[in-house]
């Protein structure tokens, strides 16, 4: 019988450590080589944000057990939840683990950014071999690690959000694009479009307040056959309806109808705020995406006449969230008969 634990069989040893909490897992990486190796090997998926303040600095990290996301993570669209504390939450778990930054409000921005960068390059870098799930929450996407984000060959589900961080004063966008500029990051996105060698195998893809067009958007997608969930999510770029988020718009449609290959694959599909115009044209290309099994809309806009055409034709048979109407500037006020309020109210 073997004395030491890493004396044990491989087969043995992976079945013990697939039932570790994240601290332990790291603990045990600590020990030797060998066990650093079976620790990290045992990395599937990943949660990884920063925050800086007083009160919380936190660097979560959480490994999937060989168990299915819960329902909550599916649904970016919870209405009773802010945008931000949504995402962070949607992933505390007790296999959470937090690093605090001490003193991090003593630091002014600039360096915080260049720590929040490398630090996020050196994790991909080093645990990035084994990952199938990414979730990550960014302060701004830079070429660096959008270099590290594109080489990591295991991949198959993204879920990038850009966000500011959540504790401490308040960090303007111009303080952002000062320590990455916005040329910057537009490259940032282009060269991450184009490079990913995990774009084949992407299974889902998450973006929120990504800065990326159509053609970057085509870019990660056009090879990913087996897409079968596809979110964006814009609250931030706030534009007079009909101006949308950049990446949203008629191209968009045009490109799930005939570069998804029918989109046979895509069964989720979700548009959170993005102002998109739905005409008859997104009408058709729904039609085409016959696998659909969920459909939100509700950020999207619409006329009347789309609805009625809906109608008509019947409602989708799957899980489906009608986009809401074009405010046009007339009185959309309802009138209620006071017999029901006497009777109903």
């Amino acid at each position: 019988m073997a004395r030491n634990l890493l004396q044990l069989p491989p087969e043995l040893l992976v079945e013990i450590v697939a039932f570790l909490q994240v601290r332990d897992l790291l603990r045990l990486a600590q020990t030797c080589h060998f066990a650093q190796s079976l620790a990290y090997s045992n990395l599937r998926s990943l949660v990884l944000g920063m925050q800086h303040g007083r009160t919380a600095n936190p660097l979560s990290a959480r490994r999937s057990i060989r168990t299915p996301p819960s329902p909550r993570t599916l649904h970016p669209t919870d209405p009773h939840l802010s945008r931000t504390h949504r995402f962070l939450s949607n992933h505390l778990d007790p296999s959470t683990v937090w690093v605090r930054i001490r003193d991090a409000h003593e630091y002014d921005s600039t360096t915080l950014f260049a720590l929040h960068d490398s630090l996020t390059q050196n994790i991909l870098s080093r645990h990035g071999s084994v990952l199938h799930k990414l979730t990550l929450s960014l302060w701004t996407l830079t070429p660096a690690v959008a270099a590290a984000l594109a080489q990591l060959p295991a991949l198959r589900a993204l879920s990038l959000s850009l966000q500011t961080p959540l504790h401490g004063p308040p960090v303007p966008r111009s303080r952002i694009s000062d320590a990455c500029p916005h040329t910057a990051q537009r490259k940032a996105w282009g060269q991450l479009s184009v490079t990913a060698v995990w774009r084949p195998r992407l299974c889902s893809l998450r973006l929120e307040n990504a800065d990326l067009g159509v053609r970057e958007l085509g870019n990660l997608l056009g090879e990913a056959e087996k897409c079968g969930e596809l979110v964006l999510s814009s609250p931030r770029k706030r534009r007079p309806r009909g101006a949308g988020a950049r990446y949203i718009g008629g191209d968009l449609w045009t490109f799930l109808g005939e570069r998804c290959h029918g989109g046979t694959e895509l069964r989720r599909l979700v548009l959170d705020e993005c102002g998109g115009l739905v005409d008859g044209r997104v009408c058709a290309t729904v039609e085409i995406l016959g696998g659909l099994e969920y459909l939100d809309l509700r950020g999207c806009y619409t006329s009347d006449g789309v609805i009625e055409h809906w109608e008509k034709c019947g409602w989708p048979t799957f899980t489906f969230f009608p986009p809401g109407m074009q405010d046009d500037g007339r009185d959309m006020a309802l009138e209620v008969d006071p017999a029901y309020v006497v009777d109903f109210g």
